[in-house]
């Protein structure tokens, strides 16, 4: 839960690499940089969130409020929201908090720290030094950090999805296919199959109504994995040769689902 006991934790850290401090500046493709780079700045310093806080003035690091919306903005026609979330890759979760301390507001935004690679906006990674926002392309030092701590996170438990309602969720994973192959009869409601794929860590549960599909979820029980990014490239292809040297495909069929639901649909 974000209140004002996380706002207080947060104006007690110095401005460090996760956290950026505002005052009323949210300039959208300034925001969805520092989105790339607070993520990555999570990532390499082990936390599992970066934040921006706006409401604190410039210069003397005092809160003293904003009258920022970040989310009000839009970019063309579309809620820049949206626009940020389509281009980042990969997909990860982000969300704003509005906090009212003693009648003086603040605007929050969370990110998730970067997954497995590095999170770019519209295509270039970012990353903090100190206080600034710098492409990590420029930094190769500490984009070998970065690498070298996203190394050790386990891919299973890496996201492919974040932040889906629970009606996504189902619409993208077959977890019928589940229940079939634990030998067990289909949960009875939504909310009771969406805990047994957590318990499974297929899904992750977060606050708010939403979920994140973890890697194991999709690769395993996807519908369709080229709706999970660039986990599409672990399709299953089947090629028959003409021949017995691979110069001529005589057939070839690729399949999208995941690989549990696959051998699910095998068992029926």
């Amino acid at each position: 839960m974000t209140d004002a006991s996380t706002l207080h934790h947060l104006l007690g850290h110095r401005e460090c690499e996760w956290i950026e401090f505002k005052h009323n500046d949210a300039e959208p493709t300034d925001v969805g940089e520092y989105l790339s780079a607070l993520a990555n700045s999570a990532a390499l310093h082990g936390q599992e969130t970066g934040w921006i806080v706006w409401g604190v003035e410039d210069g003397t690091r005092r809160f003293v409020g904003t009258d920022v919306d970040a989310r009000a903005r839009k970019k063309g026609n579309e809620p820049v929201e949206n626009w940020w979330a389509h281009l980042l890759e990969p997909r990860v979760d982000f969300s704003f908090h509005e906090v009212v301390d003693h009648g003086v507001r603040a605007m929050l935004l969370t990110i998730q720290a970067a997954p497995a690679f590095p999170v770019a906006f519209h295509g270039t990674e970012w990353i903090r030094i100190g206080s600034t926002k710098k492409k990590l392309a420029d930094h190769p030092g500490r984009e070998r950090e970065l690498w070298a701590a996203l190394g050790h996170k386990c891919f299973e438990e890496g996201l492919a999805r974040s932040g889906l309602l629970g009606g996504q969720v189902l619409e993208l994973l077959d977890h019928r296919a589940l229940f079939r192959l634990l030998q067990q009869p289909l949960a009875s409601d939504g909310s009771a199959i969406l805990a047994r794929l957590a318990m499974e860590g297929l899904v992750v549960d977060r606050e708010g109504d939403r979920y994140d599909v973890t890697n194991l979820g999709a690769v395993l029980f996807a519908h369709d994995l080229r709706q999970f990014g660039s986990l599409g490239r672990k399709t299953l292809r089947f090629v028959r040769y003409r021949g017995p040297h691979r110069g001529e495909a005589e057939y070839e069929q690729e399949f999208v689902k995941g690989y549990a639901a696959l051998l699910g649909l095998r068992l029926m």
